[in-house]
């Protein structure tokens, strides 16, 4: 099990990765003999304690190609009330047109809304060929930090949205109807090498009855790509950019470690989670059996 070092509210920056505004808590000592790379030399930033930006009525927000995106919704929240999704543009921040600016970091849009006095945050999302018109209520919370720890057995998994190594989007929520198998990993651990031969046995047995989200946390995308297609890993394989990465947020992967995986229910739910992939099986194997009755009295 490798674990991440201790960080104290860290705004991270990897070159070649896209720039998400997030904190991090502190991860209470628990640190294993293996740790990641230190992406925080050639080029990265931190944002100190006591530097805090407010937060976007739940958002998560991030750089990708120059445009500002939703990264992650915070469960609950009045983004997502509002029917926000990850992947979702802000083309228009009350009423400034974001495509003709050149570039707009997370903390310019947090500042800009901070200087507005209006009540409500105004936003134009472009979603697909399409755009949404939304009015958020101003919060002042901190910006969505890590969770404390995966899901619960029994909750909500946390959507998510990202682009595989094959350049598919991957939508959690779309892959409704069988279990789903998010598998945390990284090319510098040791332990996720051996993980990747469980997984590709798994998938060779259950084939299209199990969904399978392969979330890497290396910081280079070279080298996840270059791991991706050596070891064959299984599914739709998906460059997170780090500990810091959107999906790891979303999960709170920085306080358990890789390898780890969630398996969630055909109903959207968490079914089982741990750092073994071999805890899983058992349950793996009912809930694609299930499902695989299920599809059938349908037909």
């Amino acid at each position: 099990m490798i674990r991440k070092h201790p960080l104290s509210a860290i705004l991270l920056v990897a070159i070649g990765t896209p720039l998400v505004m997030t904190l991090c808590d502190a991860v209470d000592g628990r640190t294993g003999p293996w740790s990641a790379p230190d992406t925080m030399s050639g080029g990265g930033m931190a944002l100190l304690p006591g530097t805090e930006r407010p937060g976007i009525a739940g958002l998560l927000l991030e750089v990708r190609e120059g445009r500002l995106l939703i990264a992650a919704i915070e469960p609950g929240s009045a983004a997502a009330a509002a029917g926000i999704l990850p992947g979702d543009r802000i083309l228009i921040l009350n009423d400034v047109n974001l495509i003709d600016l050149d570039s707009l970091s997370p903390g310019d849009a947090l500042d800009r809304i901070a200087a507005s006095p209006s009540p409500e945050i105004r936003l134009v999302l472009g979603r697909g060929a399409g755009t949404l018109g939304v009015v958020l209520p101003r919060e002042t919370s901190p910006i969505a930090r890590p969770a404390a720890g995966p899901p619960d057995v029994g909750a909500e998994a946390p959507i998510f949205t990202a682009t595989d190594l094959e350049g598919f989007e991957v939508r959690l929520d779309a892959l409704r109807g069988r279990p789903v198998l998010v598998d945390f990993w990284a090319s510098w651990c040791p332990p996720c090498r051996g993980s990747a031969l469980t997984l590709r046995r798994i998938a060779g047995e259950h084939g299209e009855r199990l969904a399978i989200v392969g979330v890497s946390l290396d910081g280079d995308r070279r080298a996840f790509e270059a791991f991706s297609y050596n070891s064959h890993m299984p599914g739709h394989q998906v460059f997170d950019g780090g500990w810091n990465g959107p999906i790891a947020t979303l999960y709170g992967i920085s306080s358990v470690g890789i390898p780890y995986a969630v398996l969630i229910g055909e109903d959207g739910r968490v079914a089982a989670r741990s750092s073994a992939l071999t805890d899983l099986e058992d349950e793996i194997a009912l809930r694609a059996a299930a499902a695989d009755a299920s599809q059938r009295r349908t037909r």
